[in-house]
């Protein structure tokens, strides 16, 4: 091969694994979202509350009587003009009858009391526990017709990413370049040099890449250089290039399905009526126009280097 071709195949490597890498994270993006949709919240019953215990007949109205009646006694002996026998004695048990009354009295209106003031809690509890049930069924039930439509780009996704993934080991697999740098930062850096026209043969390139690779000029390891990207930029700069524009696309493409996926959850559609308008939105999404395009794409490459 020549300079310029080993240079064009090298450019359409970066491309096919910048491709890889825009279709991975869009994978996990949409992996994530979907994991956090539809699944209802666990609320507790409320179980109406029991009357405080502890509470005596014998102590609240049998002492309570007792005591009425006694000093109640004592007072009407003293102070009356008894006409009958033992009139102290009648005077207390008299009073004390009267106490006993006045405490079954007074205890069954507390008692009265203490119960409707348990069930109002009670009802208002229910009446709360019933709105938070139905208002997450109302989300569970619009996250579920989002998730018709997320878990149908996911799969389309899926599909085109695996065709990628096999269209990138085909052109690996011409044996151009070296197993060892069949990848996103090898093959970038191997690109940048070519490009800048330092080296003309892969040979003296991949001295050079072994090279500023040990005085860690550059990264070979993609999550440091993700990690390190504006620290990469003028060593690196076409991997740089790269992931900066697979990450545009990729943020455009979230907002763009975010929009679709929040118009979705209003419709008032279920079953086949729903899928079949998701299906719609689907076929002119931007994330499906963009495979489409990726697709394309493809096919050119294979056209270009199968027939080489």
């Amino acid at each position: 091969m020549t300079p310029e071709e080993i240079k064009e195949y090298l450019g359409t490597m970066v491309e096919v694994e910048k491709e890889c890498y825009l279709h991975e994270r869009l994978l996990q993006t949409l992996k994530k979202r979907i994991a956090s949709l539809g699944q209802p919240k666990k609320f507790t019953a409320p179980v109406k509350r029991k009357k405080p215990s502890g509470e005596s007949l014998t102590l609240s109205t049998g002492f309570g009587g007792a005591m009425l009646g006694l000093v109640g006694g004592f007072v009407v002996g003293v102070i009356s003009d008894i006409t009958i026998d033992d009139g102290m004695t009648w005077g207390v048990i008299i009073l004390g009858i009267l106490g006993l009354v006045i405490g079954f009295i007074s205890d069954a209106s507390d008692d009265k009391k203490k119960e409707e003031q348990i069930q109002l809690e009670y009802d208002s509890a229910i009446q709360n526990y019933n709105q938070l049930v139905e208002a997450d069924k109302i989300r569970t039930d619009k996250e579920n017709k989002a998730l018709v439509y997320l878990n149908h780009e996911y799969t389309t996704l899926q599909k085109s990413y695996n065709t990628l993934k096999d269209t990138r080991a085909k052109l690996y697999g011409m044996n151009i370049i070296f197993e060892k740098y069949r990848c996103f930062t090898a093959v970038s850096s191997l690109y940048e040099y070519f490009c800048a026209g330092r080296y003309t043969t892969l040979g003296e390139a991949y001295n050079q890449l072994e090279l500023e690779a040990r005085l860690d000029r550059i990264s070979l390891q993609l999550n440091v250089v993700i990690a390190k990207l504006e620290q990469i930029k003028e060593n690196q700069y076409t991997i740089y290039s790269a992931i900066t524009d697979a990450n545009t696309r990729l943020n455009s493409l979230i907002q763009s399905s975010s929009r679709i996926e929040a118009g979705v959850r209003n419709l008032q559609l279920q079953g086949e009526e729903l899928n079949a308008r998701v299906a719609g939105l689907q076929a002119t999404s931007d994330l499906n126009l963009y495979i489409n395009a990726m697709n394309n794409q493809e096919l050119s490459y294979m056209r270009r280097w199968m027939t080489y």
